[in-house]
C-alpha cells in the first residue's frame, strides 16, 4: 500500500498491521519525522519495523527506524530488506 503523506499513512494503519513500513522523511501534510513520533506513541504500532528511505536526511533524524537507506536504492537491496521483515501479506485488523 502507498500513502502520499504521514496523515494518509496513519489512516491506512488503522485497519492494517503491516510487516514493514518504508518511510521517506520529506512528505507534505505530515512529515516522516512527525509520523515516526506518532507511531512511537502508539501501543499497537510502536513495534512496526520502519525503514527510512531518504535522499537528504541523515540517520540521526529518524529515531526509532530499524534501518536507514540512502536514495537511490537498488531494487535488490530493497527486496532483501523486505524479505528480512516480511513473511506474508499485511494482516487486516479486527474491528474494535
Amino acid at each position: 500500500m502507498c500513502a502520499s503523506n504521514g496523515k494518509e499513512a496513519l489512516a491506512l494503519l488503522e485497519n492494517l498491521q503491516p510487516c514493514l513500513m518504508l518511510l521517506d522523511l520529506m512528505m507534505p501534510v505530515m512529515s516522516g519525522g512527525e509520523l515516526l513520533e506518532k507511531l512511537d506513541h502508539s501501543k499497537r504500532l510502536d513495534q512496526l519495523p520502519i525503514v527510512v528511505v531518504s535522499a537528504v536526511a541523515e540517520q540521526a533524524e529518524a529515531p526509532g527506524a530499524r534501518r536507514y537507506m540512502q536514495k537511490p536504492v537498488e531494487l535488490g537491496e530493497l527486496l532483501a530488506v523486505a524479505r528480512e521483515f516480511c513473511k506474508g501479506p499485511p494482516q487486516a485488523r479486527e474491528p474494535s
